[in-house]
């Protein structure tokens, strides 16, 4: 802008639009490799499942998953009384809602609660009380972010 000599809002505005963008996209844009839209319409419940914060849990040995401060109990099946050391799949919903997935199937559900990180907690890492910054080490509590598909 100042290369052009503009020093306002109001002499920047045309600038853009004239000058600017013209030349942005002509250098930047690409043409599509097949004509037409790639928008693929889903429904109301894919977008409910696939727009949510997942994380990857083990089940306790009391069949309940910790999640920070949160408790999910994970009722038995009848086929599998107990969950216990199974990797589960944790998501939060953005309505605070939470479903367990384990092998695609939902296996628990929890009401809704605040959509926040989980809460972390500080573990000890060695008993060097010299070395206070590397003693301590910053993890999620039994949980990790899942990874992406």
């Amino acid at each position: 802008l100042a290369f052009h000599g503009i020093t306002s809002i109001e002499e920047a505005n045309p600038w853009l639009e004239s000058y600017f963008l013209p030349r942005y996209n002509a250098r930047f844009s690409a043409k599509a490799a097949e004509p037409g839209s790639a928008f693929v319409k889903i429904s109301a419940r894919q977008r409910y499942e696939a727009v949510a914060f997942a994380y990857e849990a083990t089940v306790g040995n009391d069949n309940c998953i910790r999640l920070g401060g949160l408790m999910i109990d994970v009722p038995p099946k009848r086929n599998r009384p107990s969950f216990a050391k199974a990797r589960v799949l944790v998501k939060q919903h953005l309505d605070g809602r939470w479903t367990v997935r384990y092998k695609g199937e939902v296996i628990a559900r929890h009401p809704a609660t605040p959509v926040i990180e989980p809460v972390r907690s500080w573990k000890k890492r060695s008993k060097r009380p010299t070395d206070r910054a590397r003693s301590m080490v910053q993890v999620y509590i039994n949980s990790k972010p899942a990874p992406a598909p």
